[in-house]
C-alpha cells in the first residue's frame, strides 16, 4: 500500500514536471516566435510629436507615441473619467526639471492599436494642463489650441513589441518579421546596428559629438535633442532659438559609429538626479532617420545616411 502511495506520487510529480517542460517549449519555440504585423499611419503634433490613433471600448483616440516615457499609457483626466476602469494605485514621478507629480492610476480592460491588443493595459490619470518640459512649441500662442491628442503611450507596452519609425513616410510599422519590412521596402540588413540599454529612465544610446561622448535617451515624446544647460561650453558659438534656449550645432554627430552630419543641440535646465544621461535624442534627429527599435535584442537599427 504504502509502495501504492509513493509510486502514485512519484507519477504525479512526473505529470508536473513534464506540463511545465510543455509550457516552457511551447513558450520557447512558438509563443516567442509568433510573428506579427501592424501599419500605424502617423500624424505629426504641432509640437512635431509622432501621434498615432489607439481604440478604447470602440472608439478612437489620438496618443502620442512617447519612447521617452516609463508609463504604460497616461491620459488626460477629461477623456479617462469616460473610460470603464478600475482603480490601482498612485503612480509617483519627477520629470526632468525635478518636478514631483502623484497622480491615480487605473486598469482598463484592453487597449487596440491597429492589429496589437494590449490586455489590461494599466493607465495613469494626468490634468491636461501638465505638459512636458520636453515639448517646444512653435509660437506663444500655440498653448491656447485644442489639444490633439488624448495622451501619450510610453514604453511598459511599447516594449512588447518592436516598432521601426519612419517619420517622412508618415507611418510607424509594428512587427518583428524582417521579410515583412523587405517587402515594404526597408533593407534591414544595410541598417547601422546601435546596442542601447534600457534602464528606469529610458534608452541610452552613446552619441559621439562636438562636446565628447554623450548618453542619450531615445525619446519620441521631445520635440528638439536636449542636453542639460550644465554642459552649456563657453568656448563655442552659442545662439537664443525661438523658445528662449540656448543651442549650438555640432558639425558631427556619430552613432554606431557613423557620423549622420551636423546636428543642433539645445540645453535645458534639468535636475541633477538624472546622473546617468547627459539628455534626450529627439525627434529633430528621429524624424530624419527611419529607425527600428528591436526591444528583445536591445538594438537600434538606423538607416545609413545618404552619401
Amino acid at each position: 500500500m504504502v509502495k501504492t502511495r509513493k509510486r502514485l506520487l512519484w507519477f504525479g510529480v512526473a505529470l508536473i514536471l513534464l506540463g511545465a517542460t510543455s509550457t516552457l517549449l511551447w513558450k520557447t519555440f512558438f509563443y516567442k516566435e509568433k510573428a506579427y504585423f501592424a501599419i500605424l499611419p502617423v500624424k505629426i503634433t504641432r509640437a512635431n510629436l509622432p501621434c498615432v490613433d489607439v481604440m478604447v471600448e470602440g472608439k478612437t483616440y489620438p496618443v502620442v507615441i512617447d519612447l521617452g516615457s516609463r508609463f504604460g499609457l497616461y491620459v488626460n483626466t477629461g477623456v479617462l473619467k469616460n473610460f470603464n476602469k478600475k482603480r490601482c494605485g498612485i503612480e509617483k514621478w519627477r520629470n526632468l526639471r525635478g518636478k514631483g507629480f502623484k497622480y491615480p492610476k487605473y486598469t482598463l480592460s484592453k487597449l487596440e492599436m491597429g492589429s496589437l491588443i494590449f490586455q489590461k493595459p494599466v493607465v495613469v490619470s494626468t490634468p491636461e494642463k501638465e505638459g512636458s518640459v520636453c515639448v517646444i512649441w512653435q509660437g506663444e500662442n500655440e498653448e491656447k489650441l485644442p489639444s490633439e491628442n488624448i495622451g501619450h503611450i510610453g514604453r511598459e507596452l511599447l516594449k512588447n513589441v518592436n516598432l521601426l519609425f519612419d517619420i517622412k513616410r508618415s507611418v510607424t510599422i509594428a512587427t518583428n518579421d524582417w521579410d515583412v519590412l523587405k517587402s515594404e521596402g526597408y533593407e534591414m540588413d544595410s541598417f547601422i546596428k546601435v546596442p542601447f540599454s534600457l534602464k528606469r529612465n529610458g534608452m541610452i544610446v552613446r552619441v559621439e559629438t562636438d562636446l565628447g561622448q554623450l548618453k542619450l535617451i531615445l525619446d519620441t515624446g521631445s520635440t528638439l535633442t536636449l542636453l542639460k544647460d550644465s554642459m552649456l561650453p563657453k568656448d563655442k558659438e552659442v545662439s537664443i532659438g525661438y523658445h528662449g534656449l540656448s543651442s549650438m550645432n555640432s558639425g558631427r554627430f556619430v552613432v554606431g559609429g557613423v557620423d549622420f552630419g551636423s546636428q543642433e543641440l539645445t540645453f535645458l535646465k534639468m535636475t541633477d538626479k538624472l546622473r546617468d544621461i547627459d539628455g534626450l535624442l529627439g525627434m529633430d534627429f528621429i524624424q530624419n532617420h527611419v529607425i527600428y527599435v528591436d526591444f528583445s535584442k536591445k538594438i537600434l537599427y538606423i538607416q545609413p545616411p545618404k552619401e
